[in-house]
């Protein structure tokens, strides 16, 4: 047998598939959304987020300034393209803002 009768997959091939199949990459990516978001307003914003969480293609964010809520809602789509290009997916669809 030689070298070319193998098929020979990188390992993280392996492990994209394993991370599909228990559903480890929708919880990964879920938390890559959110740290991206956090990176992309940076520590003078995130300080005022209370709480936020990534589901079905929804950033929901709860903040304390009604001030930055204004400022999010102003530049959300602005937002989304900067976590989707982060991501290297179309993944995040909205933004959803509550003020506290």
């Amino acid at each position: 047998m030689g070298k070319d009768d193998y098929d020979i997959k990188p390992i993280s091939s392996f492990i994209n598939k394993a991370y599909k199949r228990l559903n480890i990459d929708k919880q990964i990516n879920k938390l890559k959304v959110e740290e991206a978001f956090i990176e992309i307003v940076g520590k003078a914003i995130s300080k005022h987020i209370s709480d936020i969480y990534f589901n079905n293609d929804t950033l929901y964010l709860k903040i304390y300034s009604s001030v930055i809520s204004q400022e999010m809602q102003y530049c959300k789509q602005k937002l989304i393209t900067g976590v989707n290009e982060r991501m290297g997916l179309n993944i995040l669809k909205d933004i959803k803002v509550k003020v506290l």
